[in-house]
């Protein structure tokens, strides 16, 4: 008996885009003016100016920690920033401060709620009525 060899399925070839058909070629992306980071500003306010004007503007009473300046300081550049921290860190002044700086500007604050944390808060829903 003569067998022929299993040939391998293989992927579909996809066609290509043939150009000619269309009235315009693709668009093309404008080349950057700069050798910098596109999107992110550059600010000449430096950490320890971030942190002395936010304690202006909020009237604290209290120092503002590094690592609280430096996120607002980033943030404010452009960068996308991700904080996790617990309950009592301060988070909250990251997000009065960088309010508090631009007042034209929105702060968008998301907030994860761990799943070992929904009895808990179920159990405030349920006491509050």
């Amino acid at each position: 008996m003569n067998h022929s060899p299993i040939e391998v399925p293989r992927t579909p070839r996809r066609p290509r885009p043939n150009y000619r058909n269309y009235d315009q070629t693709p668009r093309k992306h404008k080349t950057p003016s700069s050798a910098a980071l596109q999107g992110l500003n550059n600010r000449s306010e430096t950490v320890k100016d971030v942190k002395e004007r936010v304690t202006k503007r909020l009237k604290l009473y209290f120092a503002m920690d590094d690592w609280q300046a430096q996120m607002i300081h980033r943030i404010r550049q452009g960068y996308d920033s991700i904080l996790i921290a617990g309950t009592g860190y301060g988070k909250s002044l990251i997000f009065q401060g960088l309010a508090a700086l631009d007042l034209r500007k929105t702060v968008e604050i998301r907030c994860i709620v761990a799943r070992t944390r929904l009895p808990r808060v179920r159990d405030m829903r349920d006491n509050s009525a």
